[in-house]
């Protein structure tokens, strides 16, 4: 995805999670710009935004996170929205096509259709945001979701699936919002539950 497609991303989610989930609060800038950055890492020391590639070094990034405190000061809050950012990059790298099909190695195919993209994410409006709300929550209501490893099969099933539908622009921007909502929500209930352990 192109980099204003996950500053929109960023812009959705942090609305979305702030408004519904009070119970923290994200750094939006921070956030932001997690969610773009690693669009912007040199070449050499960039990990691949490809889930084959990838996906057992994003899974250690959960896992780190979710092993983590509420944040306790401005500065630890920049900090952890930072890492929620770099993880929704990815996660909504898998659900985009031109990282799914090699005919899109070929870079000018892989640019046209992450426009094409972008365009589609703007358009998005308010009732399909409500769809995917809803399906979040639903999914993390109907779910032990802070078991161990929940997540990265959630992940594993929900892009099987991905990969079994028909291709369209419109699965992409349902996809990769559904999942990396339901990722942000899934850590951040993760962090309370061991908060509540800790002190029980």
């Amino acid at each position: 995805m192109q980099p204003n497609t996950h500053a929109l991303m960023a812009q959705i989610i942090y609305r979305i999670v702030n408004n519904d989930h009070s119970s923290l609060d994200l750094n939006y800038k921070s956030f932001r710009h997690g969610c773009i950055r690693p669009d912007f890492i040199p070449k050499p020391l960039k990990v691949p935004h490809y889930k084959r590639k990838s996906f057992e070094y994003l899974l250690s990034k959960i896992e780190k996170i979710q092993q983590e405190f509420l944040p306790d000061s401005d500065k630890n809050l920049k900090r952890f929205s930072v890492k929620l950012g770099i993880i929704t990059h990815y996660l909504a790298d898998y659900f985009c096509l031109a990282h799914n099909d090699p005919k899109y190695n070929f870079f000018p195919l892989h640019f046209a259709y992450e426009k094409k993209l972008s365009q589609q994410f703007s358009q998005l409006n308010e009732t399909s945001l409500k769809i995917i709300q809803d399906r979040c929550f639903s999914t993390i209501n109907e779910n032990n979701v802070t078991r161990a490893n929940w997540l990265g099969d959630y992940i594993n099933k929900k892009h099987q699936e991905y990969l079994d539908c028909p291709e369209t622009l419109s699965k992409d921007t349902m996809y990769s919002l559904e999942v990396c909502l339901t990722a942000i929500l899934v850590i951040i209930k993760k962090i309370f539950s061991n908060l509540e352990k800790a002190a029980a």
